[in-house]
């Protein structure tokens, strides 16, 4: 009877263990590359659902079309700058040096996505009539006011 739990047990060890290894290879869920979205693309949604002229959405797509090898080198970049970091955090020998490094390396490129996101959405709003923008802004209100609770909740309590 002993032997069968045990067998039993090993079993859904092995089981969950097959599972999980691919997970972990896989690039840690959803943040693989596959999922990713580039950098400059936060409500691109949102622009094209405001009824716009063709000669609006061709200016949009060549937007678009002109900042896409710096999404590209981004995506590169941070995808390069995030497997360092976790090699520097999973590494033999802790190395406060090397993991700040690798961390501030992997910031600023994020900063330069957000930068190059913020810079996309400007020349895009350039191409908007004021009813488009007026529109626009109604609806990122409307979506930040959904996803309010992420940036409001109140952080847990520290372990004592």
């Amino acid at each position: 009877m002993k032997r069968n739990k045990f067998l039993t047990l090993t079993l859904v060890v092995v089981v969950i263990l097959a599972g999980g290894v691919p997970a972990i290879a896989e690039g840690f869920g959803r943040m693989d590359h596959r999922h990713w979205r580039e950098p400059g693309f936060a409500g691109l949604k949102t622009f094209l659902k405001l009824d716009l002229t063709h000669a609006q959405r061709s200016q949009l797509s060549n937007i678009i079309d002109s900042h896409q090898v710096e999404r590209r080198n981004a995506a590169h970049n941070f995808f390069e700058a995030r497997r360092n970091l976790f090699k520097a955090m999973n590494s033999e020998k802790f190395d406060e040096v090397n993991l700040r490094k690798a961390f501030k390396d992997l910031s600023s490129i994020k900063e330069d996505s957000f930068v190059l996101g913020a810079r996309m959405r400007a020349e895009m709003k350039a191409v908007l009539t004021p009813e488009q923008i007026s529109l626009l802004q109604k609806r990122q209100r409307g979506h930040f006011k959904r996803t309010k609770h992420r940036v409001d909740a109140p952080p847990e309590a520290p372990a004592e």
